[in-house]
């Protein structure tokens, strides 16, 4: 899996360069001049197989008010819906002029889309994004979790109409029922890049206020005291509150893949067992302060909030980073970071 590390896109946007419409290379007593502006469009980092996206390209102008030939391609086995070519003879294309329908393929990856404009007599004016087909469903884009279809599970009808989407595998220790996948009720928190696939990939980010109000009915946000317990149980240590339980990390570790990448980083510090069955994969946190959400961490961290206030107006986290072998406690503000969720019940409520 690619890194998902602070201040860095899983998958940017790539200017592909400027090319000419015929085959000669430019050179430096070529007078050939350049269709004006910058192709732009707008896609998700994301998408479903078999998703229909639609880019709008536009920003790119005839010098002369002339016309101008628009098509779009994708990398195979991408297709895109005809017409692939569109004459636009207003010397101009400006955002909703025109449309190109890509339908994502069955198999899974990163693939190219391509925008070109060109004009005879003129070099064209292009551009290409990466997109990356997924698949929610359990052992498709996410594998090495341990999680089979047929473990114990509960059905969230509050969320999507697709059966695999609001499934939560869940496994007990001790006295509570845990979550084995990360929240992605959709009525509250962020999905990653804003991607609502992706939601169910990685779970969804929610601040503290969020997180005391999203698990289902019967389920809840866990308390930095049972986090304590649950450390108890992997180390046989006892420890306080906001202390960081030692050598615990690899248990709540699975050897996971997305879309065939590694997610956790090998460090010989981390011995990753998964031996609570919690299957924690590393999505990182967000920065909800703003007007955007600004995720970082991912392939690094994996963050959960606790129930728990610190008593300073802020909340209590339990985190584990990638090359640390300990379950550490930190305190945030309540609006500002949202980080992933797991939900508990007690085992004497089923």
């Amino acid at each position: 899996m690619k890194k998902i590390s602070i201040g860095t896109i899983l998958l940017s946007l790539l200017v592909m360069g400027l090319f000419p419409t015929g085959c000669k290379k430019p050179d430096d007593t070529d007078s050939t001049p350049y269709l004006s502006g910058s192709m732009t469009f707008d896609i998700p980092y994301y998408a479903r197989q078999g998703e229909k996206l639609t880019i709008r390209p536009y920003g790119v102008s005839h010098p002369e008010g002339g016309s101008m030939k628009v098509y779009a391609y994708g990398a195979s086995p991408v297709t895109v819906a005809l017409p692939d070519t569109i004459i636009v003879t207003k010397g101009k294309i400006d955002k909703g002029d025109l449309s190109f329908t890509f339908t994502m393929p069955d198999s899974l990856g990163n693939f190219v889309l391509n925008c070109v404009a060109s004009a005879d007599g003129y070099y064209s004016r292009s551009m290409s994004a990466d997109v990356t087909v997924i698949s929610p469903e359990i052992g498709m884009s996410i594998t090495g979790s341990g999680i089979d279809r047929d473990d114990a599970a509960i059905i969230d009808d509050r969320t999507s109409e697709l059966t695999g989407e609001r499934t939560y595998y869940y496994t007990t220790i001790g006295n509570l029922d845990w979550f084995r996948n990360n929240l992605a009720y959709t009525e509250l928190g962020h999905p990653y890049l804003r991607c609502e696939v992706m939601s169910y990939v990685m779970g969804r980010y929610y601040t503290y206020e969020e997180a005391l109000a999203a698990c289902p009915e019967g389920w809840r946000l866990p308390t930095e005291e049972e986090w304590i317990a649950l450390g108890k149980v992997i180390t046989g240590k006892d420890t306080k509150p906001g202390e960081t339980i030692e050598g615990a990390a690899g248990a709540l570790m699975a050897d996971m893949y997305f879309n065939g990448e590694k997610m956790w980083e090998f460090w010989p510090a981390v011995k990753i067992t998964n031996q609570t069955k919690l299957a924690v994969l590393p999505a990182g946190y967000a920065d909800v302060s703003g007007e955007s959400p600004v995720f970082s961490g991912g392939n690094e961290y994996a963050a959960f909030w606790t129930a728990t206030p610190d008593g300073e107006g802020k909340a209590f986290y339990r985190y584990i980073n990638v090359n640390k072998p300990d379950i550490f406690s930190g305190s945030a503000d309540t609006k500002s970071l949202a980080v992933s969720v797991r939900c508990v019940r007690e085992t004497e409520a089923i």
